[in-house]
C-alpha cells in the first residue's frame, strides 16, 4: 500500500526507518517553535531540493519532551485564496488541519498544515489565508488523449469496504481527475528516487501534485488526462511569502478583471 512518504522518494518498510527518517531530520531540520495553552511545538524541518521537504515535530509540557509526528511535504509555488476558514489543532500529535472554501471557486478542501510552526499568530486571526496547497500522490493513472476527454473532478477520496459499499476516508484524501498543464521529471538527491511533478486543471481549481515515477500508470504529458489519488497539504503564506511570490500582471485576465478586489466604503 503507497503511502505519502512514497510520494517524495522515501520507502518506509518498518518502524526503524521510520525513526531512522525522524531522528535525522530532528537532527538536520531547520527549527521553528510556537506556543500553544502552556506548551510548545517545535517544527525540524529537512529541506530537499525541488521543494520537497520532511517534518518532525515534538511537543514539549512541562519540561518534557515527547515525539509528536513526523510527515513528508511538498512546498509547491500556486499560491490559493481560502476564505471562509477554520483551523484545527492537535497540539500533542503535533498536527492542524484547515477547513475551508477555495475563494472564487467555491471547493471545499481540508488540508494538513506543514508550516504551523513558521507562521505568526496574527495570520489565523484574518479573515482571508493565501495557501501554497499541493497533493502527494498515492497512485496517478494516465489516460489515452484520444476519444472524449475525462471531465475534471476534485472530491474527497472514498474507499471500499468488504461489502463494497463506498465509504469517506481520511479528510485529507482525494481524487481528483484533470489536464495536465505542466510537468517534470525530478529527483530526490537524498534516495536517489525519480518523481513526477506535475501541475493539473481540475476544472474547479489548479492544483500541483508529486508522485514516484514508478507509481505513475501510463504516460505523463502535457495536455494528458490523469487521474490520481492524493494526500492533501499545504503551507501558509505569511505577507513576506505572498509578496515574494508576485511575479507580475498575469495577462491571462481581462484588465478590468485587476479592479474587482478594491473596495470603496461609501
Amino acid at each position: 500500500m503507497p503511502t505519502p512518504f512514497d510520494a517524495i522518494g522515501f520507502h518506509i518498510a518498518d518502524e526503524n526507518s521510520f525513526e531512522r527518517l525522524a531522528k535525522y531530520t530532528r537532527e538536520h531540520g531547520r527549527v521553528s517553535t510556537i506556543h500553544r495553552r502552556g506548551a510548545s511545538l517545535h517544527g525540524h524541518c529537512w529541506k530537499l531540493n525541488e521543494g520537497l521537504e520532511v517534518w518532525t515535530v515534538l511537543h514539549e509540557a512541562q519540561g518534557h519532551l515527547t515525539y509528536a509526528d513526523c510527515r513528508p511535504a511538498f512546498r509547491s509555488r500556486h499560491r490559493v485564496v481560502i476564505s471562509p476558514w477554520e483551523l484545527t489543532e492537535y497540539d500533542e500529535d503535533g498536527e492542524a488541519i484547515v477547513r475551508g472554501t477555495v475563494d472564487g471557486r467555491g471547493v471545499l478542501v481540508g488540508f494538513e498544515v506543514q508550516n504551523l510552526t513558521e507562521v505568526s499568530d496574527r495570520l489565523f486571526r484574518r479573515p482571508v489565508l493565501q495557501v501554497c496547497l499541493a497533493g502527494l500522490a498515492y497512485t496517478v493513472k494516465c489516460h489515452s488523449r484520444k476519444g472524449t476527454p475525462l471531465p475534471g473532478s476534485f472530491e474527497l477520496a472514498t474507499t471500499r469496504t468488504a461489502k463494497k459499499k463506498r465509504q469517506m476516508s481520511c479528510e485529507t484524501d482525494y481524487e481528483l481527475t484533470g489536464k495536465v498543464l505542466s510537468c517534470k521529471l525530478v529527483r530526490n538527491l537524498a534516495t536517489r528516487t525519480e518523481l513526477v511533478m506535475a501541475y493539473i486543471d481540475t476544472g474547479r481549481m489548479g492544483l500541483d501534485i508529486v508522485a514516484e515515477s514508478d507509481r505513475v500508470r501510463g504516460t505523463l504529458e502535457v495536455g494528458g488526462i490523469i487521474s490520481a489519488r492524493v494526500w492533501l497539504q499545504g503551507y501558509i503564506l505569511d505577507d513576506a511569502a505572498v509578496a515574494a511570490s508576485y511575479e507580475g500582471v498575469d495577462r491571462n485576465f481581462p484588465t478590468g478583471a485587476f479592479w474587482t478586489g478594491l473596495h470603496h466604503p461609501n
